[in-house]
């Protein structure tokens, strides 16, 4: 092979050949060479020529000339180190030595291209072993890099040109043996890398590239035979040729990884598939070979990072029950020592925490290991391996919590790795039976919780699981422990589980929102963290927002609804209005709590169903304040009428849908339509004729009338739905009065029906509400005569002139039950009731309308509409203090009069309000007293007991009642 210029020398230098000639004879040049040798003074160009004529010409000298030659590229490498040194003193390579480099490279290559069989192996070994004497002696150079770098130390070699060239004539003799002895060349190689490592590693990593398979394989075998020898092998036995007086454990170690990790870079799949080779089959004709092997190969990848994690799934993927037991058998054959056995725990623990890719895997397996009853591929598993790898278990677990807390802010892969498993971790700790596996997934956790940021998750992931009380123990204890290395980690935990809480399935959020309410209201002397349910309900705080919104995402989680309403009621009931941030939150969060209230009337709740207590707990508490009641009982009342699908729950009657049949009647045309014919006739000449006349059907042409026989409204809701969806509204208005400081048990809560249970400024508002409720039912009674504030009642002969927004009201209260209620409720009050006395006078002003139209002599039917609106104003007169004892009783015996008396009967009321109002001015804490104000009944009553008497043998014995005395 020719050899290019010489860049280290100025000018073109005259190319020599090997064969230059000779004047002297053999006998004279082997006399002149040994003289040479002796000879002062450096390389000559002369004394180069003359041993290339040796080499060609005496056979028995070459290895001399070789020799000599290896001193000539030593030479030149210590010149070109001292150039770089020391530049201004050191001239570098001289030209007559270049030359002679020269020479020599092209009288190798020649006597390669010539009779390369012969040659190869001779010049293979030599080139080698002057790689490796050249490297060896220049170690202790500034400028040499050290050989743990192997790639910058290969880099640096190949930049120097005596190293090229040996290097070059290396691999030509490589391309000549490859075919036909392989081997010959990996032992040379081997050989010298036993003799000059570990500075000649970068040679065997050049090389190596050539044959990985082969390299790899050697490099490992060679390492392992020694390995065996230093650590098996008395002293006095070890044979000198084969291991160095300078090499020990550690040294063959670092000289076998740094090959190796070389080579991985080009070959991964070759060097990771050799070394499990090796271990699935080890040196044959060894005593104890597998687990000696499985030894060397622990204690190779402890110094190497890169073989660890490329080789860690395979060897999990690879060991079994079988393969455990005989390294235990073997390894006990060895007769190590107790220390001996602690170091390899030690060995065990320290190849997983610096294992990366890999290593999550590798922490599940000896977990496995230590099962009682492992299954799988572990199964029949010799009990004192359990024993083992439990002890190692315990040991890295102590490991991995002391690197967690001293590397929390630095990147350690194992960490990495293991934490993007932690929801396998947890799901194991939850289901484990056994005492110390669950020990140990909890101190794997916990290492995980010590690292970095991880805490919250897997902390929110168990609070997410936890399906028993138990569960919630292990969250609470994780909590303790990690709270005091974490700031601020319950903030974080429940910000991350209400983030994720769209994102899970129902019955992970159901299960999520079951145990915040349960850790919410778990008794605090119970609970293994002091003060941990003041902490967590104040810092639900900050995601209260997210709680409110959940409790509108109905159609999907309606289950998990009521668990947030329940969460809302916690957090309300301990928390002052202040902290709670009413004044920006009440509106969103009073919506919200209507909005599920309807729902639940929706979806046929009843009263006493839980998902309803619920929501009628936490308006009460809502409305401690006047102030608080009032938005909830506005937005409440509002909802119940300006929403159609809303005013169907208590009895809004609708237009009925029209079925099949009707639809297509319609579209056939058979039902008449009086617009439609007049329109039609309109066209006509004849008709026009009789328009002239002054006929014009204005009803027919407004569509007011013509359009077929009128349909019937009705509720679409049964009248069971009804009286139960009018009883729950009105009972959580009540409760929402009543005077109470919260926290109150709805089950055993009863209310009284007396003035004193209830909030005389709560009525107040609740009678606005009322009145502002009723008005935005309709359009009319919006625009036309308003309620609010007209609370006298005139003459009884000016009701004709409100007659139409009198029947509106009537009709409105017979299609909202749940006001007459409402109405009772705001009678304990007469202040607030005088609010609302402009719809009583509405109702009275229906009744004497209907009954004064009357023309039947028989009674009042006790099951008409007319007669039960009678009585209940009659009742509410009393109550409300508008009507004195015993005028307010008439409407006892309606039902026995007939309906002309019972007209006369409600205008002598009427009459009676409108000569003795109530006093708007009086306190609303203090009731009206009719003996203070010295009416005079008599007039009043006379028109009772005409009507008593007119039905003497039915009402005879009310005579008595209705007699006023002095």
């Amino acid at each position: 092979m020719p050899v290019s210029s010489n860049p280290i020398v100025d000018g073109t230098m005259k190319t020599k050949q090997s064969h230059t000639t000779s004047k002297l004879g053999p006998q004279q040049m082997v006399h002149w060479f040994v003289a040479s040798s002796y000879a002062s003074g450096s390389f000559t160009e002369e004394r180069v020529r003359n041993s290339v004529a040796l080499l060609h010409r005496v056979p028995a000298a070459r290895n001399a000339v070789l020799h000599r030659f290896t001193m000539l590229f030593e030479d030149a490498v210590r010149s070109h180190l001292d150039h770089i040194e020391f530049q201004s003193t050191a001239p570098g390579i001289s030209p007559e030595i270049a030359s002679s480099l020269e020479l020599v490279v092209n009288t190798l290559f020649e006597l390669l291209e010539q009779s390369g069989k012969a040659w190869a192996t001779i010049l293979c070994n030599w080139s080698v072993e002057a790689l490796g004497q050249v490297s060896s002696c220049s170690k202790q150079r500034q400028t040499v890099p050290p050989p743990g770098n192997l790639g910058h130390l290969l880099s640096f070699w190949l930049n120097v040109v005596p190293m090229r060239m040996l290097l070059d004539v290396y691999r030509t003799c490589l391309k000549i043996l490859i075919e036909n002895s392989p081997q010959s060349c990996v032992d040379s190689l081997l050989k010298a890398s036993a003799s000059h490592s570990p500075h000649f590693d970068w040679v065997v990593a050049d090389v190596g590239s050539a044959f990985p398979n082969a390299i790899v394989e050697r490099v490992l075998y060679t390492g392992f035979s020694k390995f065996c020898k230093l650590r098996w092998t008395p002293m006095s036995l070890q044979p000198s040729a084969s291991i160095t007086m300078n090499e020990n454990e550690q040294t063959i170690l670092t000289s076998v990884t740094r090959v190796l990790e070389h080579l991985f870079l080009f070959h991964p799949s070759k060097v990771c598939n050799k070394i499990v080779d090796m271990f699935k089959t080890p040196p044959s004709g060894k005593s104890s070979s597998h687990i000696k092997v499985t030894l060397y190969l622990m204690n190779l990848f402890s110094v190497s990072p890169v073989l660890l994690p490329a080789t860690t799934e395979m060897f999990v993927d690879l060991i079994d029950a079988t393969r455990l037991n005989n390294l235990y058998k073997q390894f006990q054959k060895l007769n190590r020592s107790p220390e001996e056995i602690a170091n390899l725990s030690s060995l065990v623990v320290h190849l997983v925490c610096k294992s990366s890719s890999g290593s999550a895997k590798l922490i599940s397996f000896l977990l496995a290991t230590t099962c009682s009853k492992p299954t799988g591929k572990l199964q029949g598993m010799d009990k004192g391996v359990c024993s083992v790898f439990s002890k190692i278990v315990s040991l890295l677990m102590d490991d991995l919590k002391h690197m967690a807390l001293k590397e929390k802010n630095e990147t350690s892969n194992v960490f990495t790795e293991i934490s993007a498993n932690y929801e396998e971790y947890c799901n194991n700790l939850l289901i484990s039976c056994s005492t110390s596996r669950k020990t140990w997934w909890y101190d794997l956790l916990l290492v995980i919780c010590f690292y970095k940021s991880y805490a919250n998750s897997v902390l929110s992931y168990i609070l997410t699981e936890a399906n028993t009380h138990s569960h919630l123990e292990i969250f609470l204890q994780f909590y303790n422990d990690v709270a005091p290395v974490t700031p601020d980690l319950l903030d974080s935990v429940l910000q991350k589980s209400f983030q994720s809480l769209p994102k899970l399935s129902t019955d992970k959020a159901l299960s999520l929102l079951t145990n915040i309410n349960s850790l919410c209201a778990w008794d605090e002397a119970k609970v293994p963290s002091e003060g941990f349910k003041t902490r967590l309900i104040k810092k639900l705080l900050l995601v209260i927002d997210d709680i409110v919104l959940m409790v509108c995402k109905l159609p999907i989680k309606k289950h998990c609804a009521k668990l947030c309403v329940d969460i809302l009621y916690q957090i309300m009931s301990t928390t002052s209005t202040c902290d709670l941030g009413l004044g920006t939150r009440l509106l969103p969060l009073t919506q919200s709590l209507v909005y599920y209230f309807y729902y639940l009337l929706h979806t046929g709740h009843k009263n006493n169903d839980a998902a309803m207590q619920s929501c009628h707990r936490v308006l009460v508490q809502l409305t401690q304040t006047p102030e608080t009641f009032s938005v909830v009982c506005r937005l409440l009342l509002e909802a119940s009428v300006t929403q159609e699908d809303n005013s169907v729950l208590f009895g809004k009657r609708i237009e009925p849908e029209l079925d099949e049949n009707e639809m297509s009647e319609i579209q056939a045309g058979r039902k008449v339509n009086l617009l439609a014919l007049h329109q039609k006739a309109k066209a006509k000449s004849i008709f026009k004729s009789s328009l002239s006349n002054g006929f014009v059907p204005v009803s027919v042409e407004a569509g007011r009338i013509g359009v077929g026989p009128k349909k019937k409204k009705k509720c679409p809701i049964s009248q069971e739905s009804q009286s139960s969806n009018n009883e729950c509204l009105s009972l959580l208005l009540y409760r929402c009065s009543c005077k109470t400081s919260g926290n109150i048990n709805l089950n055993s809560f009863t209310i009284p029906d007396v003035r004193q249970t209830f909030d005389s400024d709560k009525l107040l508002h609740l009678a606005d509400c009322i009145i502002s409720t009723i008005t935005v039912s309709s359009p009319q009674l919006a625009t036309t005569i308003t309620l609010d504030g007209d609370t006298e009642w005139p003459s009884c002969n000016t009701r004709k002139l409100t007659i139409e927004r009198d029947l509106q009201i009537f009709y409105f209260l017979d299609e909202h039950p749940f006001v007459w209620q409402l109405l009772f409720l705001i009678a304990h009050n007469h202040c607030a009731f005088n609010k609302v006395s402009s719809i009583i006078r509405s109702c009275m002003s229906v009744l004497l309308s209907h009954y004064e139209s009357d023309r039947y002599q028989t009674p009042l039917p006790e099951t008409s509409l007319h007669y039960q609106v009678a009585t209940k104003v009659m009742q509410l007169l009393g109550k409300g203090k508008l009507v004195p004892e015993p005028l307010c009783f008439v409407g006892q015996f309606f039902h026995q009069i007939s309906p002309f008396e019972v007209s006369v009967l409600l205008t002598t009321v009427w009459n009676f309000i409108k000569e003795h109002p109530s006093d708007a001015e009086q306190s609303s804490e203090n009731q009206r007293e009719f003996k203070l104000e010295n009416i005079n009944l008599q007039p009043f009553l006379t028109v009772v007991h005409h009507v008593l008497h007119a039905n003497i043998t039915n009402l005879g014995y009310l005579f008595s009642t209705y007699m006023v005395t002095k």
